[in-house]
This record gives C-alpha cells, structure tokens and sequence, in this order.
C-alpha cells in the first residue's frame, strides 16, 4: 500500500490567531487534525498538546505497528491505543487548566485516523471531520459532535433550520474542558484509489455541496 499524503494551515481572511494543528506522518501512517478554543494562546496550547500526545503514544507501539503490517495482528488492536492517547490529552490538558487561570476551560477537537494493512481507524471527538472520496462520491465517515447535529439526529429540527441556526458551532464534546471525554473510534476497509480528507469546521463549514469538495480535492 501506498500513501501520498498532503498538510495545510491557513489563517484564512478573518482571524489573526490559528488554533488548529496537525500531523501528517506518512511512514508511520497516522495523520491527525486537531481545532483547538479556548481564546488566547489556549486553543492552540490544548491542539499541539493533543497532536504531540495522539503521535507519541502510538509511536510507542511501533512494534505492535510492525505486526499489523505482517498480518499478525489487525489494526483493531489500536483501538484501545488512539483511544487512550485522546483520553489521557484531555485529562492533562484538564489539569493545565486547572493550573493556570487564563487556560482555564481551553479544549480543542480531535481526529486521528490511522491506516495499516487495507484498513483505516478513525478516532474522533469534535466537529472536525474524515471524508472518504471513493469513485468520485463523497462520504462524511465522521459524525459531528455539535448541538445541531444532535438536534438533526433527534429530528429535534429540519436541516433549512440546522443552516441558520446560530448554535452551529457549539461543540457536545471536546479534548479538554472536562476530565474525561468519550472518544467515537471505528475500524473500516481501504480501497485502491481512495482519498480521504482530515479538517476543522475552517474548511467544513464554508460548503455543503459534495461535488464542490471532490472537486477542490481534484479526484
């Protein structure tokens, strides 16, 4: 299997301060993104925090690595790894706060998908998303963690409402704010030719049309 791989960040036209961060580690195929709040310097202190921790951890388990690239082991076996090293960024990133007043309550998204052996592991809090574009169609693998995706799933309100809706972007869950954090994780088969894309609400959130977003991606 081969992996092209491509990261980019941008302050884009109306902020002065970037809080997101990411990792693009071809070789040791894990590549994540992260959208860090908080304000100030802590959004971007709770993104780096977590993207340094998501690639130590799993780092550390390169020969664990190796057997899933022999077909010793599945990639499931990293479940508990990503999930791990999200789960305990958060609690220090927590404790950091705790410390230090002007951090306090700074959190940051999280979406870390790892690929080995014909499979991809997806690990995510957040609003931040994975797509898959596979034969030229577009699929969301990642599921908002926002007031207003959980309203649309509940059937609490139509998708015309979700659009205007000036709770877009309060997040139901983050890396950080709180002790602890449920981290959604999901193993699933790679296919020849498949692109796949990791990135915050700064892009995400400008489109609602698939055929725009293949297209920028250029498959």
């Amino acid at each position: 299997m081969q992996i092209q791989a491509f990261g980019h960040s941008d302050v884009g036209r109306e902020r002065q301060h970037n809080e997101d961060c990411f990792l693009n580690d071809p070789e040791l195929g894990l590549f994540v993104v992260c959208d860090g709040m908080g304000g100030h310097a802590a959004g971007e202190v709770a993104s780096a925090h977590t993207v340094r921790t998501v690639h130590r951890i799993v780092s550390e388990q390169r020969a664990l690595l190796e057997d899933v690239r022999a077909g010793r082991a599945e990639l499931d076996v990293f479940v508990p790894v990503v999930r791990g090293a999200i789960e305990l960024a958060c609690t220090e990133i927590y404790q950091l706060g705790l410390s230090d007043k002007a951090k306090r309550g700074m959190g940051t998204t999280c979406t870390a998908f790892m690929v080995a052996n014909g499979k991809g592991l997806l690990a995510h809090v957040g609003d931040s998303r994975l797509y898959l574009v596979r034969r030229g169609h577009l699929t969301q693998l990642s599921q908002d963690h926002t007031y207003v995706a959980e309203a649309l799933r509940q059937g609490l309100i139509r998708p015309e409402e979700a659009e205007k809706s000036p709770y877009g972007n309060v997040v139901t869950r983050a890396v950080g704010p709180q002790s602890n954090v449920l981290v959604d994780v999901m193993v699933f088969g790679l296919a020849p030719g498949d692109t796949y894309l990791l990135c915050s609400d700064g892009l995400h959130q400008y489109t609602n049309d698939a055929a725009e977003l293949v297209r920028v991606l250029d498959v």
